[in-house]
C-alpha cells in the first residue's frame, strides 16, 4: 500500500515547476489572511518563488507567504491543517484532501464563468491517482487591460 501524500512535498513539487495554487479554510484555527477573507470557507492563492519581493517560508508547520492583495502585501499563514487542496499552474495537476475540506465548500457549486481546476482526491491510507496535465492553450491567454 503506498504511503499518502505529503501537503508540504507536493506543494514544494509544485513550486519547483512555477506557480502553485493552494486551497484553503481561512475560518481555520492559526490561519492568517486579510480581514474580507477571514470568514471564507475557500480561499485560493497562488504562490510562487519567482513573485517580485516575495517572502516565503514553507514548513512543517504551513505555508507563510507575504502576497499583494489589491496592491498592498500582506503576510499569510496557512497551518497544512487548513490547506485542503494543493493545485499546479505549470503541469495541471492538482490533489484533494477530503478529510480536511470544510462540509460548506463541499456544498457549494464553483462559476460557471470560471474554470475549475481538475484535482484528484488524496486518501489518508492510498495515493489516488494524479489527473493527467492539460496541454497549454493553442494561443496566449493573458490580454492587455488598460
Amino acid at each position: 500500500m503506498a504511503a499518502p501524500l505529503d501537503k508540504k512535498t507536493l506543494l514544494c513539487k509544485f513550486l519547483e515547476r512555477g506557480m502553485a495554487m493552494i486551497h484553503l479554510d481561512a475560518r481555520a484555527s492559526g490561519v492568517r489572511v486579510p480581514r474580507h477573507l477571514e470568514q471564507d470557507p475557500h480561499v485560493a492563492l497562488n504562490l510562487s518563488w519567482r513573485f517580485p519581493s516575495a517572502v516565503m517560508v514553507v514548513d512543517d508547520a504551513g505555508v507563510q507567504a507575504t502576497l499583494h492583495f489589491s496592491g498592498t502585501p500582506f503576510t499569510v499563514v496557512a497551518p497544512w491543517s487548513a490547506i485542503f487542496a494543493v493545485y499546479s499552474h505549470a503541469s495541471g495537476e492538482g490533489f484533494a484532501w477530503p478529510e480536511d475540506v470544510p462540509a460548506d465548500v463541499a456544498l457549494l457549486s464553483p462559476p460557471r464563468s470560471r474554470a475549475k481546476p481538475q484535482l484528484a482526491a488524496v486518501s489518508t491510507e492510498v495515493i489516488v491517482e494524479e489527473v493527467a496535465p492539460r496541454p497549454p492553450p493553442a494561443r496566449g491567454h493573458l490580454r492587455l487591460v488598460k
